[in-house]
């Protein structure tokens, strides 16, 4: 790209972006320039790219995936005080978008006899696919991420977390539906957050959600929690577990004596569907770093059986095997207070009929 810094252009188009490093982007786009009084208003930078994870994705899909809406940066010069706006958009573009239904076909059929990476890039369109992902041979984003829904009142429900301060925290909200099939609904990641903030912040979401009661003060919700949260540390002598317990949510020690199980766990749910059933495991599509990663963390280096162990990917991988675990036992297993307009419909409630065999977005 130095070939290209000592010149001046109107117009930039990068084919196959994602293989440019971030910095060459930057000089090249600093060279989109011109003094002309006409010119200058039609400087314009194209980037054409395959979904790839990396600096592409975080600077124009990560902000919106679904595409097609102006981002607008402001930048403002310190000296003068003067702003300017910055602005970009991201096109989503398939396969299926493509008006030869005859290429489309031979296409579709060369890259469905590729690798699970480059199936998700090039014909899922998942910019978060990485070659050797973990669990790259069984998710799918056109199956199992799904638009939020709404989640029927008495589907038990309960939550997942994984502690942390100075790397990130999450903690997951989930349901099972009445065949047992688990959904991930929302999920809420914390860094250098006490731990009574934290607990704060878990009670402002479950009275959003309603699942906080009021009168005594405390979740209607329980949830399952790495064991760390009952360690004991600092002046006041409390384990977290105790601070959340004293503001009203309550935990259990979560499952985590073998974390080969806890993937297993997940692959049977992610492979547990056919053209008649919902797969075993949803997650909304608001659940982007779940999405992030079930589609690229890879393979420990160490263990083949299982994900990456220094991943920055790994504390959602540990929520989620956490609450896979934890509906292994069953919905009679989870216990979830109801409201009382909740009990009172609970009868015409029982009426609905099973998700078996229904498609994606369905709610009541």
């Amino acid at each position: 790209h130095e070939d290209y810094l000592s010149k001046q252009y109107t117009h930039l188009g990068l084919d196959e972006a994602y293989q440019f490093l971030l910095k060459q982007y930057e000089e090249l786009d600093g060279r989109v320039r011109s003094a002309d009084p006409v010119l200058r208003h039609f400087l314009r930078t194209r980037l054409m790219s395959n979904p790839s994870p990396g600096w592409l994705k975080e600077l124009f899909v990560d902000p919106n995936p679904q595409g097609r809406e102006l981002l607008i940066r402001i930048i403002k010069d310190p000296d003068t005080g003067k702003e300017k706006q910055e602005t970009r958009v991201f096109l989503p573009a398939k396969l299926d978008d493509n008006p030869d239904k005859g290429f489309v076909e031979q296409y579709k059929f060369k890259l469905l006899g590729k690798p699970a990476h480059m199936r998700a890039r090039y014909l899922y369109g998942d910019w978060n696919s990485m070659e050797g992902g973990f669990f790259e041979n069984d998710y799918n984003s056109q199956v199992h991420a799904v638009e939020p829904f709404k989640i029927p009142r008495d589907w038990p429900k309960f939550r997942a977390m994984d502690w942390g301060f100075k790397t990130y925290g999450t903690t997951g909200w989930l349901a099972l539906d009445p065949d047992e099939n688990l959904i991930l609904f929302y999920e809420f990641n914390f860094k250098l957050m006490k731990d009574s903030e934290c607990a704060d912040r878990h009670i402002d979401i479950e009275r959003r959600f309603g699942f906080w009661n009021d009168r005594e003060r405390r979740s209607r919700l329980t949830g399952v929690a790495d064991t760390q949260l009952w360690e004991k540390r600092g002046d006041s002598g409390k384990s977290k577990a105790e601070v959340f317990s004293s503001k009203g949510i309550f935990w259990q020690p979560a499952d985590k004596a073998d974390m080969a199980r806890g993937a297993e766990r997940i692959v049977e749910r992610l492979r547990d569907y056919d053209k008649e059933t919902l797969p075993g495991l949803m997650v909304f599509k608001n659940c982007k770093k779940t999405l992030e990663m079930l589609s690229g963390i890879q393979v420990d280096e160490n263990d083949s059986t299982v994900p990456d162990k220094n991943s920055d990917l790994k504390h959602w991988f540990d929520m989620l095997r956490y609450g896979c675990t934890r509906a292994s036992r069953g919905r009679g297993s989870i216990v979830m207070e109801m409201h009382a307009f909740d009990q009172e419909d609970r009868e015409d409630e029982q009426e609905r009929p099973s998700t078996k065999g229904r498609s994606f977005g369905y709610g009541y």
